[in-house]
């Protein structure tokens, strides 16, 4: 009978120290993922009555990281790039009052206007404890009637000093992507006039 109980105890022993194992992986697998977000920087250009139709933008960059920390260690999203550039522009043209939808494909809509782009670029790096540098880089394409109006590459980059904190890279890639997303949002309002 004492087998028995020191069989139990053994694989009570295993299935802790798998669990303590597996917690630890996942701890690590957290600390290279970021989350993406966006804040509304409210641009002082307005809309006009065009209504605008912004197509899920593409991911041309061919790879999944998006940086390093002062490790050497890659840093993962933890969502679509691609969505993360496209929501923001979209965000930021709504604050601005611009009458626009979002879609996921390509057809099957008619405004006055069709908006799409392409990621280029989203890479930040962890230069020291507490200095991070990020940069985004995309393409905007403007098109009326199937022709395009407007087309036009934005590049954004921040370097600062942060306090430690697991989630100071998404601080530094959302104030980046500020930045290249207002710009771009002049620019979709001046070209959709």
């Amino acid at each position: 009978m004492n087998s028995g109980r020191s069989g139990f105890r053994v694989r009570a022993v295993r299935t802790a120290a798998a669990a303590a194992v597996l917690g630890l992986l996942l701890a690590c697998a957290a600390g290279n993922s970021v989350r993406l977000g966006y804040r509304v920087v409210g641009i002082e250009a307005r809309a006009g009555d065009a209504e605008l139709s912004l197509v899920a933008f593409k991911d041309g960059r061919g790879k999944k990281d998006i940086g390093v920390n002062s490790e050497g260690q890659a840093l993962y999203p933890d969502s679509s790039v691609a969505e993360w550039v496209g929501w923001s522009l979209y965000d930021e043209l709504r604050a601005a009052g611009a009458k626009v939808k979002y879609h996921n494909l390509d057809t099957g809509f008619e405004t006055d206007y069709v908006v799409g782009g392409e990621v280029l670029e989203v890479w930040v790096k962890q230069e020291s404890a507490t200095t991070y540098k990020a940069q985004v880089r995309a393409k905007v394409v403007v098109s009326r009637g199937g022709e395009t109006v407007h087309i036009e590459k934005f590049q954004s980059e921040v370097e600062r000093v942060v306090f430690p904190g697991s989630q100071r890279p998404a601080e530094v890639l959302t104030e980046a992507l500020q930045g290249l997303v207002t710009e771009a949002a002049r620019a979709v309002l001046a070209a959709t006039r």
